[in-house]
């Protein structure tokens, strides 16, 4: 939030940032990482985690930020669960013809991520952030406060792929 720069930004825009990462209280119980008595990798539990993002609105004109984030919290509550398809697209492998736009290429290996076949489908919904939480989140941003909605996305598995000996 604190990046956007109205004075060159014209256009109304909805900004999704992550705000924080924490542990998924489900899988967190599952395994740890095991290792036997030469100290070989007999395990490799995934980490599960839970991505928080804030749904930030700003608006070119009066009331478009308020119009817009409303827009954007519809689509969210639209698709509560994100469809394995739309994650395979969103995360393709670059073509000649889409090369030019799409990931950045620095995070061109995103699309070798699996995150589309793990386990658990990837589930969006709304949290409740008090005044007080959202006021400390602005002023740690040291930008103008804007209409803001709190998500969280859950869970998102990352899992090694070193090769593990039988116990």
């Amino acid at each position: 939030p604190d990046r956007v720069d109205e004075q060159r930004n014209t256009k109304s825009a909805l900004n999704l940032f992550l705000y924080n990462v924490t542990q998924n209280e489900a899988w967190r119980n599952m395994n740890y990482p095991s290792r036997n008595a030469a100290g070989e990798l007999i395990n490799n539990p995934p980490l599960a985690l839970n991505l928080h993002y804030l749904l930030t609105a700003y608006g070119a004109e009066q009331f478009h930020a308020e119009i817009l984030l409303g827009y954007g919290m519809q689509l969210l509550h639209e698709t509560p669960v994100l469809p394995r398809a739309a994650i395979r697209r969103s995360l393709a492998a670059p073509t000649e013809v889409n090369a030019g736009g799409g990931l950045p290429s620095a995070m061109l290996n995103l699309y070798t991520s699996d995150l589309a076949d793990q386990v658990e489908l990837i589930k969006i919904w709304p949290q409740t952030l008090t005044t007080e939480e959202i006021s400390r989140l602005w002023t740690a941003f040291q930008a103008k406060y804007r209409p803001t909605a709190a998500y969280q996305i859950s869970v998102v598995l990352i899992q090694s792929e070193a090769s593990t000996q039988q116990a």
